[in-house]
């Protein structure tokens, strides 16, 4: 894409997870519980494999730019491997300030703690890029009957 259609649009206006996204009757959304961290509690030493379900919320404004535009979202893992980008079609028309609001909800599968990164393309260049950092949380078990308590003087 030429460097000239860049400086005109369309432009970044919001790229977040969120918990959930309340749309008024005025069409004004509210995005809930932005989120960039998930804790992940688990009963053995090691996290097994887990489903996180945010919604992506991206915002894009068409400056000067009209037309169809792919956007892409490629999830990358803690270990830097790429995972197959999502493909959204956009389109932009009406005055400068018009644009549009992608709203998804992800099922996305972490297999490890660590910062995971959600980069959003659009024309084949990233415009940004969304961190989603997991910890996991191993929980000690407790037998039936005791207290939980391990470890030195219990």
């Amino acid at each position: 894409m030429p460097e000239q259609m860049r400086l005109d649009g369309p432009y970044l206006a919001i790229a977040v997870l969120c918990e959930r996204v309340l749309e008024e009757k005025d069409g004004v959304l509210s995005l809930i519980r932005i989120v960039e961290r998930f804790n992940i509690a688990g009963p053995s030493a090691s996290m097994q494999p887990t489903v996180v379900s945010p919604m992506l919320v991206i915002g894009l404004k068409a400056g000067m730019f009209r037309g169809q535009a792919m956007l892409e979202v490629q999830p990358v893992l803690p270990s830097g491997e790429s995972r197959p980008a999502v493909r959204l079609p956009v389109h932009f028309e009406g005055d400068d300030d018009r644009g549009v609001v992608v709203m998804v909800r992800l099922q996305f599968l972490v297999t490890e703690p660590g910062l995971y990164w959600f980069e959003v393309k659009l024309f084949e260049g990233l415009l940004t890029r969304i961190p989603m950092r997991v910890v996991y949380l191993p929980q000690p078990s407790i037998a039936p009957g005791g207290t939980g308590a391990s470890g030195p003087g219990s």
